[in-house]
Formats: structure tokens, C-alpha cells, sequence
């Protein structure tokens, strides 16, 4: 499949002078049906489940049904997955750094599965015994001006190679999501939501699930309150279009509004090439 014609404007493109080719969508997601959900999941479930496991698994699902999004930009050449991997935003409470956590192919994980990965990083964040805290200490220590130019240069070579991963830091390239949570929080209301990107570019996207509220509604001529929580997804031109945004928040809300099909849904991701870490597709 060859890229859009429109999708190649921004693709090839001028640098840092050229187009904004981000795409932000915000819809509204009803919570009722994740609060049912939880409660009765919660009481047979031997860990805790959440909002935020949901929120990944519905992700990591969306991302094997519209695998247009499971991508990412090295030059001027858009590069597939291998797998539905999701990177997932934390902050452990009395810490000062925002935490990621990787969950390899969320597509096809079970929400159990994906509670007890995420639930096993953050006690160990907590402790203190990731190996990733100590890799990143490491990197603190080194001098300002050694750490600046070592990661120009890896940037510099990755804008035109798809690098393998390096480490335990590295690994958080190999995601296109970028997940936030902010559902369970005391976080005044949302109406817009769009984090910058990363870095290396790797996070091609972001989905952001924003504190409840209350709203009315007009039901057969009767006013009826009900709670919703803010959606936004934010994506990149060069690898999608608007089009296919809407497509892939509605199977966002689709899956959210019913997590006890997700248990039953089997996603399988569409074959890969051979690649350290993706794969390209043609761009004209």
C-alpha cells in the first residue's frame, strides 16, 4: 500500500520550519460502563484492576484493529511494528519523575496480565528496584555537555536509520502510544489535552483519558445526568489522516463502552518484514 498523497505533503516536507503535521482529537468516553465493569471485575480479580489497565488493553487493541497507526517516521520512510506494544505514563506518589512503563503486545494481553505488569513496575519503581532507575542514574551522572552531544548525534543518525534498541532506557522506542491516565485523579476539568512529543519521535501518538464529570443530557424529552471523561488522542499527519483518527477514536469509545467484550476479542497483528525493530512501507 502506497502513502497518501496528503500524508506525503507533511512526510516530505522542510524540518523543523516545516507544517505542524499533528492531528488532536477530543471526544468524551461514558464512564458508567467502566465503573460497572470494574466493580463486579474487582471482586473476583486477585489484583486490583483499573481504569488505566482498561485504558491500555482498549489501546493495544485499536492499535492491531488500525494497525495505520502502529507506526512511526525514520527519514522520510514510515516504519511499521512488529508488535502492538503500549508505553504507559505513571508517577509513583512522593516522586518527583514521571515513570514509563512498557506492555508488550497489549493487543493480546489479558486484562489480568496487564494489571499485574503494570501493578509489578509500580511496586517496583516504588522500591527502588527497577533496573531501569539505576541505567538512568547512570546517565545522570555524566557530564552536560557529553550527555547533550551523545543524544544529538543518536537522534541525528536515527532521523534517517531505524536504530535497534540499546538497554532497558532504549526500549521505550519500540512503542508508538504514549498512554495517560488522569481519570482516577482530583485534576480540575479537561477540554483539551495534547502532550509534546518525544525526543526520538517514536511516539507517533498519544491517548489521554481525563478526570470524570458530570454532565446533563436530554433523554426522551427529560433531562438525565450522566458521567463522562474526556478522550483525546493526538496523532501525526505523516502517518495518518483525519479521517482515520475518527475511526480509531470510535473503536477507542466502542471498546471502552463495552470492556467485558474485550476479554473475548482476539486481535491478530498483520504479518511483519524482517527489521531490528520495525518495518517500511513505500512513501511514493
Amino acid at each position: 500500500m502506497e502513502t497518501p498523497f496528503f500524508n506525503l505533503l507533511y512526510l516530505h516536507a522542510p524540518g523543523r520550519g516545516g507544517p505542524d503535521p499533528t492531528i488532536v482529537w477530543v471526544s468524551e468516553l461514558p464512564w458508567e460502563p467502566l465503573q460497572d465493569f470494574l466493580g463486579q471485575a474487582n471482586r473476583s480479580a486477585p489484583v486490583m484492576l483499573g481504569t488505566t489497565h482498561l485504558l491500555v488493553q482498549a489501546v493495544g487493541q485499536a492499535l492491531a484493529i488500525h494497525p495505520e497507526f502502529n507506526r512511526r517516521v525514520v527519514g522520510r520512510k514510515v516504519h511499521a511494528f512488529k508488535g502492538t506494544n503500549v508505553c504507559l505514563a505513571t508517577r509513583i506518589p512522593g516522586n518527583d519523575e514521571v515513570n514509563l512503563v512498557l506492555i508488550k503486545d497489549a493487543g493480546q494481553k489479558r486484562l489480568l496480565e496487564i494489571a499485574e505488569t503494570i501493578w509489578h513496575n509500580q511496586l517496583a519503581y516504588r522500591r527502588e528496584k527497577e533496573p531501569v532507575i539505576r541505567d538512568r542514574d547512570r546517565l545522570r551522572r555524566l557530564p552536560a555537555w557529553f550527555f547533550r552531544y551523545t543524544l544529538r548525534a543518536f537522534h541525528a543518525i536515527e532521523h534517517f536509520w531505524p536504530m535497534p534498541i540499546f538497554g532497558r532506557v532504549d526500549r521505550f522506542r519500540s512503542s508508538p502510544v504514549l498512554v495517560n491516565d488522569f481519570s482516577q485523579k482530583r485534576f480540575p476539568a479537561m477540554r483539551a489535552y495534547k502532550p509534546s512529543r518525544m525526543p526520538d519521535e517514536s511516539k507517533s501518538m498519544s491517548v489521554t483519558l481525563g478526570p470524570r464529570e458530570e454532565k446533563v443530557i436530554w433523554r426522551d424529552g427529560q433531562p438525565q445526568p450522566v458521567q463522562v471523561a474526556p478522550l483525546c488522542v493526538r496523532a501525526d499527519h505523516r502517518v495518518c489522516d483525519g479521517f482515520q483518527l475518527s475511526q480509531f477514536v470510535s473503536t477507542l469509545i466502542e471498546l471502552l463502552s463495552a470492556p467485558e467484550k474485550m476479554r473475548k476479542a482476539h486481535v491478530v497483528n498483520p504479518p511483519a518484514i524482517d527489521a531490528p525493530h520495525a518495518t517500511a512501507r513505500k512513501t511514493a
